[in-house]
């Protein structure tokens, strides 16, 4: 995504003044009109040496708030234009901002030498942010001067996931058990526990999820509550799962689509981890991050939701796999 901020061009108004002295010359005061009329011919020149000197001086520092947000939230870059000195007039600056389509430039606002970039989340992952093509153009708005002591600047930029909630009946749920090879639909548990629910000693039980085998219904605890609940046992380990965000492209996907990709994988992943935790399983969440691979070992409910940030700077690729 590539945008392009210009500034303000002043050549309208200059040729305004230069008709204005003209009639002034004519009709009112022909030396005092010839005066301003030659002082006006001689703007052009001092505009263009004026803004030749400033581009070969300035510098530029730019800082970022925070480059990270939520979906829809936003941050800043400031970017400080720093002239040689404090008199020296200020002209017209122009540059190209570039970000990957994780986040998008919202807004600019000038303050004196100061400009402010607000961007704004729209895709959950990492990307990357560069200003480029630092240009004064000359209080005329005729020539274009690049910034000698201005190159590229570059920020990483990251947008947090959300855990996506998936129905406990998804298909994807049970081929990730399935594979599992660690589920049992069976009455048979290890042992049983000591603790008690609404009257009924010997196994812990929670409301039935779609999903949950059928053998573990207390159909006698559903009857009294007017509502299904399953049997579990707190001892009985129902095994652990591996997920593996790969963040390699399909070749079918487009560059357009690359972005929202991206952010289903991460928040799928999530929601299936915390649904498999719901389950009673244990996650062990493989993801690619700062060129190399992490695992995180994932015990109890929420355990996904904590890792959200950590995994908003982690990016796709179309090339080949890396680690």
């Amino acid at each position: 995504m590539r945008q392009i901020f210009t500034g303000v061009k002043n050549t309208a108004e200059y040729l305004m003044a230069c008709g204005l002295a003209v009639v002034f010359a004519i009709y009112c005061s022909g030396r005092v009109g010839y005066f301003i009329l030659f002082a006006l011919i001689l703007g052009p020149l001092i505009s263009l040496g004026f803004t030749a000197a400033a581009a070969k001086t300035a510098k530029a520092e730019a800082k970022i708030s925070s480059g990270i947000c939520q979906k829809s939230g936003t941050f800043f870059i400031d970017l400080d234009i720093q002239k040689p000195f404090s008199y020296f007039p200020f002209p017209d600056l122009s540059f190209e901002c570039e970000a990957s389509n994780t986040v998008k430039l919202t807004g600019i606002n000038r303050t004196k030498d100061s400009y402010r970039l607000q961007f704004t989340g729209v895709y959950a992952g990492g990307g990357d942010i560069t200003i480029r093509k630092f240009e004064f153009s000359d209080y005329l708005g005729l020539v274009n001067f690049a910034l000698k002591n201005v190159g590229e600047i570059s920020f990483e930029a990251a947008v947090i996931p959300k855990v996506r909630e998936i129905p406990g009946d998804s298909p994807l749920l049970r081929t990730v058990i399935e594979s599992a090879g660690t589920y049992q639909d069976t009455e048979e548990t290890l042992d049983e526990s000591t603790g008690s629910f609404g009257g009924f000693p010997g196994y812990e039980h929670r409301e039935y999820a779609p999903g949950d085998p059928v053998k573990r219904i207390n159909y006698k605890l559903s009857a009294r509550r007017d509502e299904l609940f399953v049997r579990l046992d707190e001892k009985q380990v129902l095994g652990n799962v591996e997920i593996k965000i790969d963040p390699m492209v399909p070749a079918d996907v487009s560059d357009s689509r690359i972005a929202p990709w991206w952010e289903g994988r991460l928040e799928e992943s999530l929601g299936l981890c915390e649904l498999l935790l719901a389950r009673q399983f244990t996650v062990s969440l493989t993801y690619f991050r700062d060129k190399d691979w992490i695992t995180k070992e994932l015990r109890k409910v929420g355990d996904a939701a904590v890792l959200c940030e950590e995994l908003a700077p982690c990016r796709c690729h179309r090339t080949e796999k890396e680690g």
